[in-house]
């Protein structure tokens, strides 16, 4: 008995790609396609037909992020923009990391470049979730925030998997992030 395989479209693959790239949540591709969530997911586990995977579905996401279609499949877009736009407003934070504010947020950005650099993007914007806070907060890190944010990361990265020299080292490297500063 031979089994049939349909092999992914190019759409399917580039789709993947951006959906990848952008770190765009599986919750919503429900929006791109316009199916149920179980299909969605299907499709994403590779379950589900690739070979329904067409340019109308990179042209709905394109649309989603407000986006020229071929940059999309071509590659050529700006992705910190279709970021920001995917993720909302990225300089919202949850109130109790603005109750007080003491600090910088530059005093965690060092924490934030190691753990992508050891662990990459997509560990680090998953990271960022569980504390429900975007990535690109860190694009303005002048933000004055409370230190319950920094003690909340360094607490994520030990459920994490970070070890406790790792942590120490991190923790204690907040000092030289305060250099020219009124603290």
């Amino acid at each position: 008995m031979i089994f049939e395989t349909s092999r992914p479209t190019p759409e399917a693959l580039r789709l993947r790609e951006v959906i990848t790239e952008l770190g765009l949540p599986l919750r919503r591709l429900q929006e791109v396609f316009s199916w149920s969530l179980e299909d969605c997911l299907a499709w994403w586990a590779q379950s589900k037909d690739e070979h329904k995977i067409n340019f109308q579905h990179i042209t709905r996401l394109a649309q989603i992020l407000s986006l020229n279609a071929d940059d999309l499949y071509s590659g050529f877009y700006d992705r910190r923009l279709a970021r920001q736009r995917i993720l909302g407003d990225y300089q919202s934070l949850p109130a109790r990391y603005l109750d007080k504010p003491n600090s910088y947020l530059r005093t965690s950005e060092h924490i934030f470049k190691y753990v992508v650099l050891t662990r990459g993007q997509l560990f680090a914007d998953r990271l960022m979730a569980t504390l429900n806070v975007s990535p690109l907060i860190y694009d303005d890190t002048n933000k004055v925030i409370n230190l319950v944010y920094f003690a909340d990361l360094l607490e994520a990265l030990s459920k994490s998997g970070f070890s406790q020299h790792e942590l120490d080292t991190l923790a204690s490297v907040i000092f030289l992030s305060l250099q020219d500063t009124p603290l």
